[in-house]
C-alpha cells in the first residue's frame, strides 16, 4: 500500500508533467516506425574521457557559478540537454534520470 506522502508526490509530478511531449523530433537517417519495435529497455554506452579533459571539466564545475559548485553529472546532463534541444529544434525539453535525488 502506498503512503499518503507517496501519493501526494506522485500527484504533484503527474500534474507538473501533464502535456509534456512523449518524444523529441530529432533528425534521423531513417523514419521513426509507426509502431514501437522494441520495448522501453535502455542500453549502455561507455566513454572514457582523457584525464586532461576531465580535469578541465571539473574546473568548470567549480567556476561555473561562483560560490555554488555544481557536480560533473549536472554539467554533463546540462550539455546533453542543450544538444538534444538544439538538434530537436525546441526550447522546451523534459529530461529524467532513474537515479534518486537527481
Amino acid at each position: 500500500q502506498r503512503s499518503a506522502s507517496f501519493r501526494r508526490h506522485s500527484d504533484y509530478w503527474r500534474d507538473a508533467l501533464a502535456g509534456v511531449p512523449d518524444q523529441l523530433s530529432l533528425p534521423f537517417d531513417q523514419a521513426r516506425p509507426a509502431v514501437q519495435v522494441r520495448g522501453h529497455a535502455g542500453a549502455e554506452a561507455r566513454l572514457t574521457l582523457p584525464a586532461a579533459l576531465t580535469r578541465r571539466l571539473y574546473g568548470l564545475t567549480a567556476n561555473l557559478l561562483p560560490g555554488r559548485e555544481t557536480t560533473l553529472y549536472t554539467l554533463l546532463q546540462t550539455a546533453f540537454g542543450w544538444l538534444l534541444a538544439r538538434y530537436g529544434n525546441t526550447d522546451d525539453l523534459c529530461m529524467a534520470t532513474s537515479i534518486a535525488n537527481r
